[in-house]
C-alpha cells in the first residue's frame, strides 16, 4: 500500500515537470524567434553603416514585414534625402513553427529601412509612404498555441528593445 502512495507521488511530480517542461520550451522558442529578429534589424543597421556611397546615392537597407509567418531583407537605391522605392527582395526569413507576427504596430505592412550614412531610419506603409506620426514600431511575435507575446520596438534613432 506505501509503495502505491509513493508511486502515485512520483508520477504525480513526474507530471508536473513534464507540463512545465513543454511550457517553457514554447517561450523559450518565442524568445529565440523575437532574438533572431532583433540581431536581423540590427544586421541592416549594419549594412547600412558600411554600405558604399555610388553615384546616384546609397544603397538602403532594411526590413519588410509582410507576412505574419516571415519577413524580408531588402535594398533599395536612393540617396539621403529621398528613397526611391525600387527595392530588391533578399532573404526571407521564416518564423518558427507556431510563431507569427501577430500585430506590426503602426499598420500592415511595414517597412523599416536605414539609410546611410548615419544611418537614418524611416518606417514606411505598402505604398511606400513614410510613417511621420511615429517615433517607433513595434514588431509582436505571437506563440499561436499559449498566446504569449514578445514586442520588438524600433524607434527612429535604431534602438532596439524586446518587450515581454
Amino acid at each position: 500500500m506505501e509503495l502505491l502512495v509513493v508511486i502515485a507521488i512520483i508520477g504525480i511530480l513526474s507530471l508536473a515537470i513534464l507540463v512545465n517542461y513543454r511550457t517553457g520550451q514554447k517561450q523559450y522558442l518565442l524568445q529565440q524567434a523575437a532574438n533572431q529578429l532583433a540581431q536581423d534589424i540590427r544586421l541592416a543597421i549594419n549594412r547600412a553603416i558600411t554600405t558604399k556611397e555610388f553615384q546616384e546615392g546609397y544603397l538602403v537597407h532594411g526590413l519588410k514585414f509582410s507576412n505574419p509567418d516571415s519577413y524580408q531583407f531588402i535594398s533599395c537605391q536612393g540617396c539621403e534625402s529621398d528613397v526611391i522605392n525600387i527595392c530588391e527582395d533578399g532573404e526571407t526569413i521564416n518564423l518558427p513553427a507556431k510563431i507569427i507576427i501577430a500585430s506590426p504596430s503602426p499598420q500592415s505592412p511595414l517597412t523599416i529601412k536605414f539609410i546611410p550614412p548615419d544611418p537614418k531610419v524611416i518606417f514606411q506603409d505598402d505604398k511606400g509612404n513614410e510613417i511621420t506620426d511615429k517615433n517607433e514600431v513595434e514588431i509582436t511575435l505571437q506563440h499561436q498555441e499559449t498566446q504569449t507575446e514578445i514586442t520588438v520596438t524600433v524607434n527612429k534613432a535604431g534602438l532596439i528593445q524586446i518587450k515581454k
